[in-house]
């Protein structure tokens, strides 16, 4: 799970500070600092993931700075290829396209900024190699069992230094760091009195008295008094609760659109909507919305196996959005961060969530 050390680590790559002083969610604006003191808003999910920004002051200076085709021949050398010519652009700044030849003779296009300020070079030979996966297993101990690499997101066979045999992705191992999950499991022993203090700042508790390990599954019981079984790990690392209080707080979402329509709202999966599914839809007001959960707004090792996997959720999020948008359906999302606990601030957010999307006369709740 991301924390704010997180953010003060990738700040300080690159030679900043990040000022804020509490992580909420990774679309949640943090305060970022430059190395030239320049300060400015960002979301984890825009400065920490792939294709991550920075100070766009700083962006904007560098793309002026004086570039013409010698320099790019110079950097060119330093690499032991070659800038061979500009082929788009009359300025001379970081913005013109230049033909770029590397030390194997493969030749591209791209701007002088991707390999000045961007630090990219020759593609074709950053291909990974079965060299790279094997490599990539001794610096864990391990072994690459596999003699051969298709790409990044063909699964290999793994094996770690305990002996334990696995299949992971090499962009898994490489990107995401992930490794054998038993060992993980077992670096993880903790006992009981681990279940009863987080039950306790959930103001919970944990009926449970054995425990096992992180996924054999205890009881709880939330202060409502639901009762649910589940692993230890499915509530230290998820940072969800009660799975009938989730469940409520959709409902009551529901029961608020539904009083202020008079109408239904029915969780449906629509022909055009490629198997995704909304929460709630009304036909007549052609009106949907969607309770969002923590998944939506976070990476979390629990409900994502990896980075990509949470840059897939926020693809089907916009796909949502974009297929509802295309039927004209006014999509509301409500965040999880309002809930059946507060009524009061549910009915509050739900009506003015609703009241971005157009005016509408609501029936007194």
């Amino acid at each position: 799970m991301v924390q704010l050390l997180d953010l003060q680590n990738k700040a300080k790559e690159y030679n900043g500070r990040c000022l804020s002083t509490k992580y909420i969610t990774c679309e949640t604006k943090y305060l970022w600092e430059c190395k030239k003191n320049h300060q400015w808003e960002a979301t984890w999910s825009n400065v920490g993931y792939k294709n991550s920004t920075w100070c766009k002051i700083c962006s904007i200076e560098e793309s002026k700075t004086y570039f013409d085709l010698e320099m790019g021949k110079n950097i060119a050398k330093e690499k032991g290829g070659d800038c061979l010519k500009q082929t788009r652009g009359t300025e001379s700044g970081n913005s013109g396209i230049y033909l770029w030849q590397c030390c194997k003779g493969h030749i591209w296009e791209t701007s002088a900024s991707n390999i000045l300020v961007n630090k990219t070079w020759c593609k074709q030979c950053q291909k990974l190699t079965i060299e790279d996966c094997i490599e990539e297993a001794n610096k864990r101990d391990g072994k690459c069992l596999d003699s051969v690499y298709i790409n990044r997101r063909t699964k290999m066979n793994w094996e770690c230094k305990n002996g334990h045999r696995f299949s992971l992705t090499m962009g898994n191992v490489r990107n995401s760091n992930r490794w054998c999950r038993e060992c993980f499991v077992d670096k993880q022993k903790l006992d009981i009195s681990e279940a009863h203090k987080i039950a306790k700042e959930n103001n919970g508790e944990c009926l449970s008295t054995n425990y096992v390990n992180l996924e054999s599954p205890l009881k709880w019981r939330c202060e409502f008094g639901h009762e649910w079984e589940v692993a230890l790990m499915g509530i230290r690392h998820w940072g969800n609760w009660c799975p009938h209080c989730k469940y409520k707080s959709e409902q009551a979402t529901r029961e608020i659109f539904e009083k202020l329509f008079n109408e239904k709202f029915p969780k449906v999966h629509l022909p055009f909507m490629e198997r995704l599914e909304l929460d709630g839809y009304c036909e007549k007001f052609n009106i949907a919305f969607e309770y969002q959960g923590i998944q939506h707004y976070e990476f979390n090792s629990f409900f994502h196996n990896s980075i990509q996997d949470f840059e897939k959720q926020k693809e089907r999020d916009q796909r949502n959005k974009k297929l509802c948008l295309q039927n004209n359906i006014k999509l509301v999302e409500i965040s999880c961060k309002y809930n059946y606990k507060n009524e009061e601030e549910l009915i509050k957010y739900v009506r003015q969530s609703i009241e971005e999307q157009g005016e509408w006369i609501f029936i007194d709740v």
